[in-house]
């Protein structure tokens, strides 16, 4: 383990630093796209920029990490070193951003036994893009998952039902709800390859720091019969009081050692859970991986547009728990009115809600006729009713539009895709006309 020194340059312009290590002297030569490690020719280390994704060199009294930040694109070499160095103080960091993308650093390569098909039998979840999400780094993430935890949130019966006859490919769990040795029977049982399924679980916070946490994802993969996964989360962003060491210095180790994973490709995308903006800056500063995904609560009456906002600017894919608020809003009159107009369940509307803002929704259910009803949330929600709703109508009254027009007006501010279909052509035209409706 490393102790609390640490400094890093950022690679942006020709220089040189010269460090005492004990009694030895090295040449730290930094380019524009080049980082060269020179110690007395014993120890020569050379890399180029635009090779880099990840890379760590040990020596008896040094640990060297290279790799980029991943939210300004800069090459950053780092020094990880031991208690017994001579080094004290830390070297100025260059501003200059490397102007090439991380993003294209870790885009896994074709010979990566994890890129590539998916499946040896396609779901239709990977192929319909209505389905799925792409992670910046291309990987496909099913947007509607299966949720568990504890306190009964789970049943072996209800994950074979979801997995053979409702279609699901997405699987959420964490250690913390004790379920994942449960849920390789499961997945056994239901006769649906590994392969098929993206399969996601969580760190829990008294797992933080480098080694444990490395031995947590290891115990998760043993527990869910698997040798890689398809996410892996950092569960809180609180690190537990009795942690040994700075609590930043905590959550940087536990994010490098998820890095390391990733770039072992023992896992296919990193991300987090219940982070908000103050717990994400510290970490995007800190990291080489920009998160893939942060999950949190979201529903109407929990839709956090902020963070989304800032997750969705720093190229984070946003995913949504309890999109159902646990069964509480099921019951609001707003969507019992909405459900009946429609012909649909109150559930459906609400994970039509989340999918329509291309926002993964994970919903939870024991009961084998709630998950079949669930999976039909990718169903519209009606061809043009909505479109004779009083509301509607005086929307569009007000501010001398169509009503479809408010509606598409109102699907691009919330930053989804919107793709109205029309055989005529004063439709098309008039669809195409949704600028000045606020």
């Amino acid at each position: 383990m490393m102790g609390p020194h640490m400094f890093e340059v950022v690679a942006c312009s020709h220089t040189s630093q010269t460090l005492q290590l004990y009694k030895s002297e090295v040449v730290l030569i930094v380019g524009t796209d080049s980082i060269t490690l020179d110690c007395n020719t014993q120890h020569c280390c050379h890399w180029s920029i635009t090779d880099i994704r990840s890379y760590e060199h040990s020596t008896q009294h040094i640990s060297i990490a290279v790799g980029r930040r991943a939210h300004t694109g800069e090459g950053v070499f780092t020094f990880y070193t031991n208690e017994g160095c001579l080094i004290d103080q830390k070297l100025e960091q260059l501003k200059k951003r490397i102007k090439e993308q991380r993003k294209k650093m870790i885009t896994p390569t074709s010979s990566s036994p994890l890129s590539g098909p998916r499946l040896s039998v396609m779901a239709d979840v990977y192929t319909n893009s209505d389905k799925h999400v792409v992670l910046y780094n291309n990987v496909k993430l099913p947007i509607l998952g299966l949720g568990t935890s504890h306190d009964g949130g789970y049943s072996h019966d209800a994950v074979v039902f979801a997995l053979q006859q409702c279609g699901y490919r997405h699987i959420d769990t964490a250690k913390r709800y004790g379920c994942e040795t449960y849920i390789a029977d499961a997945v056994k049982a239901s006769g649906v390859p590994r392969e098929d399924i993206f399969l996601a679980t969580k760190c829990w916070p008294a797992d933080y720091g480098g080694a444990k946490t490395r031995e947590a994802f290891n115990g998760s993969c043993q527990r869910l019969g698997t040798d890689y996964l398809d996410m892996y989360m950092l569960h809180w962003p609180e690190v537990p009081s009795g942690a040994a060491g700075d609590k930043r210095q905590v959550l940087r180790d536990t994010w490098r050692a998820l890095e390391v994973l990733l770039d072992e490709e023992r896992v296919r995308a990193i991300g987090v859970s219940n982070f908000l903006e103050r717990h994400l800056d510290p970490l995007l500063e800190d990291c080489c991986v920009t998160p893939h995904l942060n999950q949190c609560e979201f529903h109407p009456f929990n839709n956090p547009k902020q963070l989304r906002t800032y997750c969705k600017d720093r190229s984070i894919q946003f995913e949504g728990y309890s999109p159902l608020a646990k069964g509480r809003v099921l019951r609001q009159p707003q969507v019992l009115e909405v459900a009946e107009q429609l012909n649909k369940t109150p559930s459906q509307v609400l994970l039509r809600w989340s999918l329509q803002h291309k926002i993964p929704a994970l919903p939870k259910s024991t009961k084998l006729n709630h998950i079949m009803e669930n999976s039909k949330g990718y169903c519209p929600l009606g061809n043009g009713q909505i479109l004779r709703e009083p509301k509607i109508r005086e929307i569009a009254e007000t501010h001398g539009k169509s009503p479809a027009q408010v509606l598409i007006r109102w699907n691009l501010q919330q930053g989804v895709v919107c793709i109205p279909k029309s055989t005529k052509e004063h439709r098309v035209k008039e669809n195409a006309q949704v600028e000045g409706t606020n």
